[in-house]
């Protein structure tokens, strides 16, 4: 029961996900500036065999040894990987240490681990930065270690380059939006503007056309509508499309009638200005109705 349960954990975490504890585990993110390299599938010196994780310190309180790391998260890579034990070797040789780290305890349930190897597991604690360790590694004899840190620096320099340039591409994009950003505004901006523009130029007209109609209608009618009715009539016209429409109607409807007065119906010809005054008075009115 408890090799099933565990099983469904180690099923549970990712090559990834283990890494990234290896990561927290000797770059600790309280720490203020990490203590050590960590390169990720990197070749061995002279060789192409990669190793999961190599760990080597950049300080001198973590000692000088690199440490090197096989990440496995199912039982099956466990036992391939123990049918040839030596395929760590072309990086091994170069290590103080070397660790076998597992997703899970179960992952080793009645496998022999080479003594040479030391045995670590995920921390105990969810949320826990040390991994657990489960068999300490032993002190190995390095050969060169001077060709590792030679492949370290280089490593280290090519992803430094990387980053460089990277961040240099940010950059330029970065710049090129702000870019686009600005110029986008200004757009806008010139839009705005000309919109403005577009529509001062139209009420400019729309007053002077207004002017215009009050004198020819003062003309036409003979001044009989008055000043302030006509002007917010037409204020009104000019606020609301509605209100220009309708204003429309009573000024067409209100010259029909003055029109229709001042023109003599047997002759057919306009009536002086005194005999459209009269017929203009209350009284005439009356009368013509009558």
């Amino acid at each position: 029961m408890t090799t099933r349960k565990a099983s469904k954990q180690a099923a549970a975490l990712t090559a990834a996900e283990v890494q990234q504890m290896l990561r927290r585990h000797y770059n600790p993110p309280s720490a203020q500036r990490p203590g050590f390299i960590l390169a990720a599938e990197i070749a061995a010196p002279a060789s192409e065999r990669r190793a999961d994780l190599i760990a080597a310190p950049l300080t001198h309180s973590n000692g000088d040894h690199i440490i090197g790391h096989e990440i496995k998260v199912s039982r099956q890579d466990v036992i391939s990987e123990l049918r040839d034990p030596t395929k760590h070797d072309d990086w091994a040789k170069h290590c103080s240490q070397w660790w076998l780290v597992i997703s899970d305890p179960a992952l080793i349930e009645d496998l022999t681990i080479p003594e040479t190897w030391g045995i670590m597991t995920p921390p105990v604690r969810r949320g826990g930065v040390s991994m657990s360790v489960l068999r300490p590694a032993p002190e190995l004899s390095p050969i060169d270690t001077g060709a590792a840190w030679r492949k370290l620096a280089r490593w280290q320099a090519w992803k430094s380059s990387e980053a460089e340039r990277a961040a240099a591409l940010s950059v330029k994009e970065a710049q090129r939006t702000h870019e686009r950003d600005q110029r986008e505004l200004a757009r806008v901006k010139a839009v705005g503007t000309g919109s403005r523009e577009f529509e001062a130029e139209r009420i400019h007209r729309i007053l002077n056309l207004v002017d215009e109609q009050i004198v020819a209608k003062r003309l036409w009618l003979w001044a009989r509508t008055e000043d302030q009715e006509l002007l917010e009539t037409i204020a009104d016209a000019v606020v609301d499309h509605v209100a220009v429409r309708s204003a429309a109607t009573n000024l067409r409807s209100t010259l029909a009638n003055i029109v229709e007065e001042l023109i003599d119906p047997k002759s057919g010809v306009r009536l002086s200005l005194s005999k459209a005054d009269v017929l203009a008075s209350p009284k005439a009115k009356m009368q013509a109705r009558a």
